[in-house]
């Protein structure tokens, strides 16, 4: 709704040492990205995100950054998942290069400062992040993102342990963790190096910011204010349903799911007097499920939050199949 101006008032309030961009920080383009980079007080992270002469992010967004904790250098490099110019819109001015060699080439360079102590921060994804990432010689920890995992020693609904140890090729383990999304948990997180930049110790859980955890009063009040002009339309009645719809994640990005075919036939109901016959919905663009009973606009909205173009177009059965099985390719 406020295209970033909101996040980066909140953001500043949280004291980071550094972020690294994601692919939604490019689903409205550079021109919605560069006023998000100008208001925030703290270094934004991308290796693999080149900006050109043309580009309005400038040089704002850094490969990697120093920072010193106890006396001790510490190296932060950032990266964004490879497939960011599918996923979201960059543009013509912003190259998305490889993950790996950016941050293999960005790690060599801070070695070469004397930094032997390196963290990844990567929106990349669980898998990638502990199967690539954490094996590139001289990256120490990964704190990764994008796949929305949730890692923890205590939740049996886990991906995997928090940290995630990993053998690195260098001959040292490498701990990776993620803590879900959309600020449902806290990572707390600790590690001790030995004097060579090696991880001696790894330890922590993520922290759920449940209803026990009292908000700030200050930035609540915000939220409220922030809140007020939309909630009309949130809680406008818009439908009636007879049953939960399911919206899931772990269904709608691999199977046949109720949300997929219900926004499918939604879409095909508006186009079929254009002729159209077939529609296909991004299982990725899907956020939410609805329950029973009455749907409001915010539950549309959330399930839908990033309007999307609806495009329609003539092709062929063949490159169709061939299309859909590309799709099935990525099925993990």
């Amino acid at each position: 709704t406020y295209k970033g101006k909101t996040e980066g008032e909140f953001l500043n309030q949280m004291k980071f040492d550094a972020e690294a961009l994601g692919n939604h920080e490019f689903d409205d383009g550079e021109s919605a990205l560069a006023p998000f980079l100008d208001m925030i007080q703290f270094p934004v992270l991308g290796a693999n995100v080149k900006a050109n002469a043309q580009s309005k992010l400038g040089d704002r967004v850094k490969p990697s950054i120093v920072v010193e904790v106890g006396g001790q250098k510490i190296g932060i490099v950032g990266a964004v998942t490879n497939d960011t110019p599918e996923l979201a819109s960059p543009g013509p001015n912003i190259a998305i290069e490889d993950d790996v060699k950016s941050i293999t080439a960005e790690v060599e360079k801070l070695k070469g400062e004397g930094v032997n102590k390196i963290i990844a921060v990567t929106h990349i994804g669980y898998k990638r992040e502990r199967d690539v990432i954490a094996k590139i010689p001289g990256v120490d920890v990964v704190v990764g993102g994008h796949s929305h995992s949730l890692l923890s020693n205590t939740d049996p609904k886990a991906e995997g342990p928090y940290p995630t140890m990993v053998d690195n090729p260098d001959g040292y383990k490498v701990p990776v963790v993620q803590a879900a999304s959309y600020s449902k948990y806290l990572g707390e997180f600790k590690v001790v190096f030995d004097d060579n930049g090696v991880v001696k110790e790894a330890s922590g859980d993520p922290i759920h910011l449940d209803k026990s955890i009292t908000p700030d009063p200050a930035v609540l009040a915000r939220i409220k204010e922030l809140g007020a002009p939309i909630e009309a339309l949130k809680n406008k009645e818009v439908a009636e349903t007879t049953k939960a719809i399911d919206g899931s994640r772990e269904n709608c990005r691999a199977r046949e799911c109720e949300m997929g075919n219900l926004v499918s036939d939604a879409v095909l109901d508006r186009v079929r007097g254009q002729g159209v016959e077939i529609v296909i919905s991004n299982g990725g663009g899907l956020r939410a499920s609805i329950d029973q009973g009455t749907v409001t606009m915010g539950e549309v909205l959330t399930v839908l939050p990033f309007q999307n173009t609806l495009a329609t177009f003539q092709i062929s059965g063949k490159d169709l199949v061939a299309g859909l099985e590309s799709g099935l390719s990525q099925v993990e």
